[in-house]
Order: structure tokens, then sequence, then C-alpha cells
């Protein structure tokens, strides 16, 4: 997981009620936009925050402006991209909106029922092969997607 630190720091992260539900450990130095259907009914537990900002609605568009305010005094939190971390429905709602993707490759089978399925506007830029992965961090490598410029 040190490659999602190190590349989300400082950084905005979009992602689905359930998700956030699933955190296990705050992400310090993230601001999370939450997106869910009722968001005058999901509870925001302001003594557990799982990140530096949070911010909850039920629209992509509204959510991310009202991250940008509440990080108006904050300049050093990349505003020209978000994270999308999952789940499936969010990355199906901004499958038409991402310009790049990265993929890990994680050697561990885990039991689900939702995929992430890559944007077709997207293709393969580079392949990172690591020396990362072990019982603790089954980490192997990622794929940088992005969209495909006509040459």
């Amino acid at each position: 997981m040190s490659f999602f630190r190190r590349r989300t720091m400082n950084s905005i992260i979009v992602m689905g009620r359930k998700t956030y539900e699933s955190l296990y450990r705050k992400l310090t130095g993230r601001h999370i936009v939450i997106l869910t259907r009722n968001p005058d009914t999901f509870y925001l537990d302001n003594e557990n925050l799982m990140g530096d900002t949070v911010v909850v609605s039920n629209d992509l568009q509204l959510g991310m402006g009202k991250i940008l305010d509440c990080l108006i005094d904050h300049p050093e939190v990349d505003r020209e991209r978000a994270y999308i971390v999952g789940g499936e429905q969010i990355y199906t709602l901004t499958a038409n909106l991402v310009a790049g993707a990265y993929v890990s490759h994680i050697e561990v089978h885990v039991e689900g029922d939702a995929h992430y399925k890559l944007p077709e506007h997207l293709t393969v830029a580079t392949n990172h092969p690591t020396e990362l992965g072990n019982e603790e961090d089954p980490f192997r490598s990622y794929t940088f997607y992005e969209t495909e410029i006509a040459g």
C-alpha cells in the first residue's frame, strides 16, 4: 500500500460510501469525497474521520466543488487530478471522465462480486514491475493506462 500512499498524498480521493466504510485506517494527507445516494442519512463521525477533509454528496460535481471550497487555504493539495478509488458504481459513474488509471497487480485471490472495468478510451502507457511483494504486502506491479492521443 506504500505505492497508494505515495501516489495519493496531498490529493483528492473520490469513493463510494461502502468503500469509505471499509477503510480500516485513516488516510492522513488525503481529502475524501464520499458519493452516496442518500447523503442526508449517512452519519459522518467527526471524531473518526478517515481523511484530513471529508465531504459527502450525492453528486460528483457538487462534491468536488465542496471539497475544493474546503481546501482553499491548502496550496499543497493537487487540484489538477482526483483519484477514483472505488467501488464499482463509482468507477462506472466516472469512466468517461478519467484520463488515466493506475491498475495494481496483486498476487492474492479475493472473493467478490464487484470488478473494475477499464474504460475503453484508455490504453497501456507503461508497465511497472516492482521488487515489492511479500505476505504482508502482496503488491507486485502496476500498469498505467492513459487516454490515447491521436497522432
